[in-house]
């Protein structure tokens, strides 16, 4: 015992040797953390959650050493056990080793599926997060004021403009109105139907019902067939066709026709009816018996795509005064008859007498005019047009 304290100090002054301290710990998300331990605690973050986790710092102290077991004696009967439970232990530990390995593999998969499952989860969720977030700050209360503000300055603006507008086009129906009627007492048809086609355009802005403005729609329409007014009569027209039917085809008629009459407008008095039931639909049957040419090929003028109730018509025949645009005209070789057709969306009723008498009507014939004086009136009330 004499030499105690020199043994101790011996022992202690011995380098401690450092010794490796692993850690390993699991996050909630599934991923395995692994490292070294120092000597103060780490506070370390999963990189797939974002978790932090702690770690305890390294053991200072030295392990125990396992105390030895007391050896005894055994008989041969026990080491003969001993060994056959040994060797029953390794079998087990081999089956089991085998089901560890299945199991590790089976965790490190679902630890990787739910892994990536997690982080589209927090991915999705921060993305949403942030968008709602992000509207959230675009309305504030300042922006809500503004907002508002601005709305109702655009309001009152557009308002602005259309009150501007509609004050601009009853301005320019007046004027184009009392400019239209000057042209036409001057007989200047050109420039008549430019102003009234002005006026018409501003009650059309205007939605306007009143007199002005569908008196301001009938001269366009009846200055339009003044001054495009087809260069030949009916008769006249159908006359020529015969001539060139007979010294040439039917087809070269029609191209005649084409560059010659297409499109332009008849006015006409004659008693019209709606087509029946065997006849085509949206068409106005126009009664003229007219015979053309030596052969007296019979001639059956219709007006298509037409709606008939809005120019009061019927099944029953009624005398008008009306026009409209010539669409077509063709020579049936089987019935040796001639089909005339004008183009309804153009047809409307006449109410001026002095625009007829422009066309030549009624010269010298006092009783005449006298008539269709009164039968235009009516036709005035009908639409709406005071005298």
């Amino acid at each position: 015992m004499a030499n105690w304290l020199a043994k101790a100090s011996s022992a202690l002054s011995r380098e401690t040797v450092d010794v490796p301290q692993p850690f390993q710990l699991t996050c909630e998300c599934g991923t395995e953390h692994q490292g070294q331990r120092k000597s103060r605690a780490q506070r370390i973050i999963c990189q797939t959650c974002g978790t932090a986790l702690f770690v305890l710092p390294r053991n200072v102290y030295p392990e125990l050493k396992p105390q030895k077991p007391k050896r005894k004696r055994r008989s041969r009967d026990e080491r003969g056990a001993s060994q056959s439970a040994r060797d029953g232990q390794r079998s087990r530990r081999a089956g089991g080793g085998a089901k560890q390995a299945v199991g590790a593999i089976g965790s490190g998969v679902r630890g990787a599926v739910t892994s990536v499952t997690n982080s589209i989860r927090t991915r999705i969720v921060g993305t949403v997060t942030g968008l709602l977030t992000w509207i959230r700050s675009l309305f504030t209360p300042f922006r809500i004021v503004i907002a508002g503000v601005l709305t109702m300055l655009l309001a009152t603006g557009a308002w602005t403009i259309r009150a501007r507008g509609l004050d601009q086009a009853r301005e320019a129906l007046r004027v184009e109105f009392t400019a239209g009627e000057d042209a036409l007492k001057a007989d200047d048809l050109s420039l008549a139907h430019e102003h009234f086609s002005n006026a018409a355009a501003a009650a059309d802005r205007l939605n306007s019902t009143d007199t002005r403005g569908r008196i301001a729609r009938q001269m366009a329409d009846e200055t339009a067939a003044l001054i495009r007014l087809a260069p030949a009569s009916l008769i006249e027209m159908l006359e020529e066709g015969e001539i060139i039917v007979q010294a040439q085809t039917p087809e070269a008629w029609t191209l005649h026709f084409g560059g010659k009459f297409q499109g332009t407008w008849l006015v006409m008095q004659a008693p019209v009816r709606t087509a029946d039931e065997t006849e085509q639909p949206m068409t106005l049957v126009v009664e003229m018996p007219i015979l053309v040419g030596d052969a007296e090929a019979p001639v059956s003028l219709t007006v298509t795509n037409v709606n008939a109730s809005e120019l009061g018509f019927h099944s029953e025949p009624q005398v008008a005064w009306f026009a409209a645009t010539l669409a077509a005209c063709v020579f049936d070789k089987a019935q040796k008859s001639w089909e005339v057709s004008l183009d309804g969306e153009t047809c409307f009723l006449w109410t001026d007498i002095e625009n007829l008498k422009r066309l030549g009507f009624f010269e010298n014939d006092a009783l005449a005019e006298q008539e269709a004086t009164e039968q235009l009136l009516e036709q005035s009330r009908f639409l709406g047009i005071d005298p």
